[in-house]
């Protein structure tokens, strides 16, 4: 950390390992479910330290324990130490020279997980983790009381799946979703889908009717939790061992690693309490909760005399009465993103496949950089970001005076950089309010906290730059090299002769272009301080020297010394990060922290290279022969929806391209009103869910799903609530429909929950800021028609029905490919482009234009006149459908057009 951060009174490992312990607090509900072997002294034992005793049978004077969990979370930790980092019990848990204390005791990493149901009055730390536990999930006093004294499930509870700790299923939280202020509130037996109980990965990520897996054995279910707890320990174990010395890389980690094996697990499986929150979802929020109440804790004066603690935790066992600000909420934001990504310049669509790409790229990699320069600033480990998607991210920290003081030097930071590379065009903004715990409570407190949230960044919105800006309004700029042929706005740096045919390349387009190249053919991110040694290498490319103080590079192959062991024991890897796609089994551990920011992109494959022998893309002039692995650029894929006929010389279909753009309908509105007993695990939930499907399901749908069917798609951005690609036009088209119809299956089919999408086609060399402005024309009028539409060709249509005009397509080729001679196997262009003219007609409230139907009988016969049967047939297919979907049939004519036409 920084020198000019050093005002804080605690250190970033003291918050990484506080995290720690709160992330794992409730780890042993795996085990216990997993039923690992534990003996029952051991488990007796375990259970005596830590436990909540209760008293089950007055009668028969028969103790009890509640939430026995928390002997396994003991158990699995002695487990796993060996793959931890090696300095558990340091600061702020039992210090050196007091480890045989019973104060030291008290205070180690594992008591203060595992006693969150029981805490020791005399342990500050314990009850900071508890009290975290019980705001994450918003309880209500009364609610928490009931939810902590009651014991595990008896016999008689176990015949019935609802019930059943075990046999208990997530229920997708989406499911429950609304807009309109009605809570779509439903009991848990009420839910139609259940998650199943597997690793997180691209296959696994759709929710499963119930009755899928109601009637599954007890034993059964114990080998899905066995298999769960195993495959997490390999990977815990594929964590490089040279990263367990720096706790904040580490925790990064396993951060990404308990995501992927925790997100099926309930939280509770207690009955009369919804499992609709991921144990996962949980644990990161009890996590970011009790990180900042330690910091805020250990910030006070008299923090190490412990006279103090029985006054703060007696603040804690009262929190919802309690008026202090106790917590910051840190947001970010990056403004201007569709400026930055679709910035013009004379020769911006040279290079526009790499340049987009590179631009979408470094959006979300500057975001996760510049929560990561905060997260650094106020000492605290990732696990305190719970939020990052689209831009934007959420950091829950300490509200202490060095806390805002460090963020404020951040801002100044932040605001330079930009500053100097974008001249204002773009920006970053961090906005902070404080809360207290006590607006936490589930319901109508925690909704209005999200309302004075979101409030607070929109108000941040229309300050930005406020307080940076001086007098000279003017930039004193060096346009000596001429201006960027990329970007219009900047001064190129480099500058070449107009006669070798060089661009003029400022050093932010430069970049861009480096990340657009690289990325494709590299797996990870590697995050090093500005002074590292990190160099450019065969697997390894150093995409930007300097932001914020940190060194970035895009690389592949792990280093001889073992997965950047050197950097990792220099103290000098900051960060690890994996951005690579799922594979073709949809898996996403490769032992690393996860970032998914990277999405599909179309790149040139041995089917592809083949069919340019054949003459697919003769028309297209490149001096360079295209390379294996390398993106296809924009003028080949617009040919790749084209079809060899018979004949193997002959390709038919247009060449162009289609931009699919689209978001998450009334998102704004879910987020403030449709989320039952709202609190911060399930708004945490909603938000990772819904970016799990743009940011992992789309990306292997494009490369993997129905083999490869998708793969001609290019990413501009896809995470968060929306969505920009570009395709071969029909591959889009189709997507497009493919994409609704999954994401309806992911949300449980809740049809409050839905996205709409505008498409438009266009051929290659348009500007992209053209490009962009048509997309987001197109969505505007789908959305404008009625939510949960799609517009194509200027026409929007509910999703049902364009699937269906799609199918019209296909049904009019068999028709007509039938019912034709051998030397005549499509309707002519005329012919369809009378019948679009007769479309607009028949949607007419013009008496002239009710004589549509005449004109088509006439046009009909007199092209098809010597076959009857055909011209029946067309009556039936073209002639009713533009009396019955008028305008909505263009979408299936041109569909028809566009892919029969040579």
């Amino acid at each position: 950390m920084s020198e000019k951060y050093n005002l804080l009174s605690y250190t970033a490992d003291e918050t990484a390992r506080v995290a720690f312990a709160a992330l794992i607090h409730d780890l042993g509900k795996i085990g216990q479910r997993a039923k690992l072997e534990i003996t029952e002294q051991e488990f007796e034992r375990q259970c005596q330290l830590y436990a909540k005793r209760v008293l089950w049978d007055d009668s028969k004077n028969i103790r009890n324990y509640t939430h026995q969990h928390v002997a396994y979370t003991s158990k699995m930790y002695d487990e796993i130490q060996g793959f931890l980092p090696k300095d558990l019990d340091a600061s702020p848990f039992a210090v050196e020279g007091t480890k045989q204390g019973k104060e030291a005791q008290l205070e180690s990493l594992i008591n203060t997980a595992a006693l969150h149901h029981r805490p020791d009055d005399n342990s500050l730390l314990q009850w900071i983790i508890a009290t975290a536990d019980r705001v994450a999930s918003g309880f209500e006093r009364e609610k928490f009381d009931e939810y902590n004294n009651q014991a595990d499930p008896k016999e008689d509870l176990k015949n019935t799946d609802e019930n059943h700790y075990i046999k208990r299923r997530l229920v997708t939280i989406l499911e429950a979703l609304d807009y309109d202020g009605v809570k779509n509130q439903k009991e848990y037996s009420g839910y139609n889908k259940r998650i199943e109980l597997k690793a997180l990965n691209a296959t696994t990520i759709m929710p499963v009717d119930k009755k899928e897996l109601i009637g599954k054995s007890e034993v059964d279910c114990v080998t899905e939790y066995a298999n769960l707890w195993s495959g997490f320990s390999a990977g815990l174990k594929g964590i490089p061992e040279s990263h367990r010395n720096n706790w904040q890389l580490w925790l990064d980690h396993f951060d990404s690693l308990y995501s992927i094996y925790a997100h099926a697990v309930p939280a509770s499986t207690i009955a009369g309490f919804n499992a609709d929150v991921s144990l996962y979802d949980h644990s990161k929020t009890t996590a970011s909760i009790a990180t900042a109440l330690y910091g805020y804790f250990a910030s006070q004066d008299g923090y190490n005399d412990r006279s103090k603690y029985p006054e703060w935790i007696g603040y804690l066992k009262n929190w919802q009465a309690q008026p202090e600000k106790q917590l910051l909420l840190i947001q970010g934001d990056f403004y201007g993103i569709q400026d930055y990504i679709f910035t013009e310049g004379s020769k911006a669509n040279k290079d526009s496949a790499k340049l987009l790409r590179g631009r979408s790229f470094s959006v979300s990699l500057f975001t996760e950089l510049v929560a990561l320069k905060v997260l650094e600033a106020c000492a605290l480990p990732s696990t305190s970001q719970v939020l990052n998607a689209a831009g934007k991210f959420l950091i829950v920290a300490p509200n202490t005076k060095a806390v805002v003081a460090a963020l404020a030097q951040v801002e100044q930071e932040v605001s330079t950089w930009f500053w100097d590379n974008t001249f204002a065009v773009n920006g970053f903004g961090i906005a902070t309010m404080p809360a207290g715990l006590n607006e936490f409570v589930a319901g109508d407190k925690f909704n209005n906290l999200m309302k004075r949230l979101f409030a607070n960044l929109e108000e941040k919105k229309l300050r930005k730059y406020s307080g940076f800006l001086s007098g000279d309004t003017v930039f004193a700029t060096d346009y000596s090299n001429g201006v960027c042929d990329y970007n219009k706005y900047l001064p190129a740096e480099i500058s070449h002769k107009s006669s070798d045919g060089k661009p003029n390349v400022s050093k932010l387009s430069k970049m861009q272009i480096d990340i657009g190249e690289h990325l494709v053919k590299k797996d990870r991110i590697l995050v090093t301080a500005n002074g590292s040694d990190l160099q450019d290498s065969y697997s390894t490319k150093v995409i930007i020297e300097d932001f914020l103080g940190y060194k970035i590079a895009l690389t592949k192959d792990e280093d001889k010394s073992g997965k950047f062991g050197g950097l990792a024991r220099e103290q000098s890897l900051i960060r690890c990060w994996d951005y690579s796609c799922a594979d073709v089994a949809g898996e996403l551990w490769n032992g690393y922290a996860r970032r998914y920011i990277n999405g599909y992109v179309a790149t040139w494959d041995r089917e592809s290279l083949f069919e340019t022998t054949l003459g697919k893309y003769t028309d297209i002039r490149d001096e360079e022969k295209p390379q294996a692995d390398e993106i296809k650029a924009w003028d080949y894929l617009a040919c790749d929806d084209k079809v060899l006929q018979e004949d193997q010389k002959t390709w038919l279909g247009q060449k162009a391209l289609a931009v699919l753009k689209g978001d998450v309908d009334n998102l704004g509105a879910i987020f403030q009103q449709g989320i039952h007993a709202n609190c911060f695990a399930k708004m945490v939930s909603v938000s990772r869910q819904i970016n799990n499907f743009f940011a992992v399901y789309l990306p292997y749908l494009c490369e993997h799903v129905e083999g490869g069917k998708y793969k001609n798609v290019y990413t501009v951005f896809a995470g968060g609530d929306d969505f920009f690609l570009i395709g071969s036009w029909k591959t889009i088209l189709e997507l497009a429909s493919k994409m609704a119809d999954d994401f309806a299956t992911y949300v449980a089919e809740n049809e409050k929950v839905h996205f709409s999408s505008g498409v438009c086609l266009f051929k290659p060399g348009i500007p992209i800021k053209a490009i962009a402005n048509m997309a987001e024309e197109s969505l505007e009028m789908a959305k404008a028609n009625e939510k949960n539409s799609v517009c194509v060709f200027d026409i929007p249509c509910k999703w049902d029905k364009y699937k269906q005009l799609l199918g019209y397509s296909s049904q009019l080729k068999e028709l007509v490919f039938s019912g034709l001679d051998e030397n005549k196997k499509q309707l002519s262009t005329s012919y369809i482009y009378g019948m679009l003219t007769l479309c607009d007609m028949a949607a007419s409230n013009k008496p002239q234009d009710a004589i549509w139907h005449s004109y088509y009988s006439y046009r009909t016969a007199r092209l098809f006149g010597d076959n009857a049967q055909l011209v029946t047939k067309l009556a039936d297919v073209v002639g009713n459908n533009i009396r019955d979907e008028k305008q909505k049939y263009k979408i299936t004519l041109m569909h028809y057009l566009y892919q029969y036409r040579i």
